[in-house]
């Protein structure tokens, strides 16, 4: 296993290796405790906040290449070998913690739920996500249950969305919409003229949804314990 400064050369293990270059132990623990954490990929709509990082841990960035048996899959040397490899030789003590905060329940408008049915057809072709037009938001999502939709909308207002509706099946959604205070995440730009509602009035006017404010909880990520290597 070797473990340097990011660029500062060398040889390296031969393949298979887990090889990451120039990555700081946030991106390291971002891999292993939140993307790989299961051994196998997995993006959540709101990714744990890490709390408790020296300000090297962010700041260096390191070069690491450790060989692994031939028939270890990539997605489990980025989770759980990571891990391994970071209380090992990083001396990384980090403990889950859950602390309540501000979410919306996804749930039916009061003039009732207007959802279209999917379009029956091969999914792995399907359409879902989020893309920048000149004066708005598009989303498309095909083939969808109220329950991906809802997380696909936590990701956009950053806040947790639950899934309150009660509606079984699945459906196709195009929303367009103008980002405002409320999606912190996206570009707010001058749109004199025709620009689409917000994502909120979108919701309810197209689809007969509506998001009602609850609470909901959060997962943080705190280290205790980091050194270097």
């Amino acid at each position: 296993m070797i473990i340097k400064p990011c660029g500062a050369g060398g040889s390296s293990p031969s393949a298979p290796n887990l090889s990451l270059y120039c990555r700081s132990v946030r991106d390291l623990i971002d891999l292993a405790f939140i993307a790989y954490k299961n051994g196998r990929l997995e993006i959540p709509a709101l990714r744990p906040e890490i709390e408790g990082l020296p300000a090297w841990a962010e700041s260096d960035h390191f070069d690491i290449d450790a060989t692994t048996d031939s028939d270890t899959d990539s997605a489990v040397m980025n989770g759980p070998l990571l891990k391994a490899l970071l209380e090992d030789r990083f001396k990384l003590k980090i403990r889950q913690d859950v602390r309540p905060g501000p979410a919306f329940a996804l749930t039916a408008a009061p003039g009732g739920p207007k959802l279209q049915p999917a379009t029956p057809g091969n999914c792995e072709r399907c359409l879902r996500g989020v893309s920048i037009q000149s004066k708005n938001v598009l989303l498309n999502s095909q083939q969808t249950t109220l329950d991906q939709f809802a997380k696909l909308l936590s990701s956009i207002l950053m806040l947790p969305v639950m899934n309150r509706t009660g509606i079984e099946g699945v459906f196709d959604f195009r929303l367009e919409f103008a980002p405002d205070e409320t999606t912190p995440d996206l570009p707010v730009r001058d749109r004199p003229g025709d620009t689409a509602p917000s994502l909120f009035t979108a919701l309810e006017q197209q689809f007969g949804l509506m998001f009602e404010p609850t609470r909901a909880d959060y997962e943080y990520l705190v280290v205790e314990h980091v050194e270097k290597p």
